[in-house]
């Protein structure tokens, strides 16, 4: 996080059976320093846009503007009330439904995450439903309402607290037999491709050290817009030199072994 203190986006509770712990709920993702807009080129006075109608081309005050769907029959159109209605409640409690193995949630299933730190006589409770997770390796399933929506969640340890994991739910997540994949036993292969595979894929293996990975885009962009701003050129690029492709994969995966070696022992001296 920043040196900034943060500011939380929910208070409330973690209960899980008879238990309550007071949370206070941070983001956990930092938003973008550089954000881009659109000006006219002329003056660089901002560019906004329009609420315009497609049946005539003219801007439509807002006081006239009213929210539906599309369907077969027409548009269907719900008033606020009707809407309102729909809303689930402002949930107060992060109430835990069960406890599963974190290797059996699919990473596919993972999306924002938030932190929670323990609020006014959290501490006790927050610290041991953090050490108990961790010591079983077990997270937390909850449901809950977030900036007025129900939200599927994964509850776990991380860096000595407790950090709170969107889920997508089942229903969201479109299948992969929608696409038209071979069938991995329909793919015909040799031993041999499959043990240099293997073999590859053993010589590539590290540890996860994500402060090893950038945003390299991120930080070009940055180093473009701050030098420009001083009225200073860019600096030069290092050339990206195209990787050779072989169209065997036997041939591909020897080469891939072989120049992963001389990578790894030149790195070694």
């Amino acid at each position: 996080m920043n040196a900034k203190s943060p500011k939380a986006i929910w208070k409330g509770t973690i209960s899980f059976s008879l238990v309550t712990v007071p949370v206070k709920l941070y983001a956990a993702i930092e938003g973008e320093e550089f954000e881009s807009h659109m000006f006219w080129e002329k003056d660089m006075s901002r560019i906004r846009f329009q609420r315009v109608a497609e049946s005539t081309g003219q801007e439509v005050p807002p006081d006239q503007i009213v929210k539906g769907y599309e369907t077969d029959s027409g548009v269907v159109v719900l008033s606020d009330q009707e809407r309102d209605e729909l809303m689930p409640e402002r949930s107060k409690s992060i109430e835990v439904l069960e406890f599963v193995d974190l290797d059996d949630i699919d990473p596919i299933y993972f999306d924002r995450p938030y932190f929670l730190a323990p609020d006014k006589g959290g501490d006790r409770g927050y610290a041991l439903l953090s050490k108990a997770l961790n010591a079983t390796g077990k997270v937390g399933l909850a449901q809950f309402v977030l900036r007025g929506k129900e939200t599927l969640c994964a509850l776990r340890p991380y860096g000595g607290g407790l950090v709170l994991a969107g889920l997508r739910f089942e229903s969201k997540l479109r299948s992969i037999e929608d696409l038209d994949l071979p069938g991995i036993t329909a793919v015909r292969g040799t031993k041999a491709e499959l043990d240099l595979a293997k073999q590859l894929v053993s010589s590539m293996t590290g540890d996860w050290v994500p402060e090893k990975y950038k945003d390299r885009y991120y930080e070009d962009l940055k180093d473009v817009v701050e030098r420009k701003a001083k009225g200073l050129a860019p600096a030069e690029r290092p050339v990206v030199t195209p990787k050779q492709v072989l169209p065997d994969i036997l041939a591909a995966l020897e080469a891939s072994i072989k120049a992963n070696a001389k990578q790894k022992a030149s790195i070694a001296r």
